[in-house]
């Protein structure tokens, strides 16, 4: 079973429960990541994206030993699949830690020394608060791997403006940084990504080799399309984040004059 139907099952187990604490947009976030993040990439992307053993996908000008399978290990530190994939286990792993948070609350709440310590607005303030703190901490989880993909796209490309860091050219320069010299005009690379240090395998050559990268045209598309849908995740999320507070400002202050239980301690 790969990672996508892992995932899959693994999603539509907890969707269950998760629809009985979730929001509307929330409901709705998760049916977005499961046909965007599992469908499509599984489907369309996994195949132009998968990495071969001799590093065929970058094809350098250049005989000397080890040089091409170094200059794609500079050209990949972290292949765009493998960041796709750390953002749905992440999404997925913040939604079940907080999701356990949750039910753990409940429980407590609903057990006898739970409802001894605290009135039923107390517990609706406290499960809403691990709500929005799963939000919150999940858009900043969301917010940091689209920076990532951000950087990496200005490390493949050598381009720092949107959306040309996304579009691949079909030559990628390959720096061997051996001389200290001027090589912008070469290869621009002002990413997190860039690698400073001397490439040793390539020492016969002064500054660069020129490499060419295989299906540039069509991981450019793949790549475009999928920081818009974490984009668009960030923008769920935020929309949901929003909802919430005012669901939590609209909701709570009339329980609390409402509620029995603190009308009896008012008293």
């Amino acid at each position: 079973m790969g990672y996508g139907e892992h995932l899959a099952t693994l999603l539509s187990d907890y969707f269950k429960k998760l629809t009985d604490i979730s929001n509307p947009i929330g409901d709705f976030y998760i049916k977005f990541q499961t046909i965007f993040r599992i469908l499509i990439v599984e489907v369309l992307l996994d195949d132009i994206f998968e990495l071969t053993a001799d590093g065929s996908e970058l094809e350098c000008d250049t005989n000397q030993v080890a040089c091409n399978e170094m200059c794609f290990n500079r050209f990949v530190p972290i292949n765009f699949m493998k960041v796709w994939q750390i953002e749905l286990y992440g999404v997925v792993c913040i939604i079940m830690l907080f999701a356990t948070l949750f039910y753990a609350s409940k429980n407590f709440f609903e057990s006898e020394s739970g409802k001894k310590l605290t009135t039923r607005s107390t517990m609706t303030s406290v499960q809403h608060q691990i709500y929005l703190a799963g939000l919150i901490c999940r858009l900043a989880f969301e917010i940091y791997m689209a920076r990532i993909e951000m950087e990496l796209g200005k490390h493949q490309t050598g381009n720092e403006t949107f959306p040309e860091m996304f579009y691949l050219p079909e030559k990628f320069m390959c720096m061997t940084n051996k001389h200290d010299v001027d090589t912008d005009h070469l290869w621009k690379d002002n990413s997190y990504f860039r690698i400073d240090s001397e490439l040793g395998a390539c020492n016969k050559q002064s500054t660069s080799i020129p490499c060419w990268i295989s299906q540039s045209h069509l991981k450019s598309k793949g790549m475009i399309a999928m920081f818009i849908v974490q984009c668009l995740s960030i923008l769920i999320t935020c929309t949901e984040i929003v909802y919430e507070i005012v669901k939590i400002c609209f909701c709570l202050k009339p329980k609390r004059s409402q509620d029995p239980e603190v009308s009896k301690l008012n008293a």
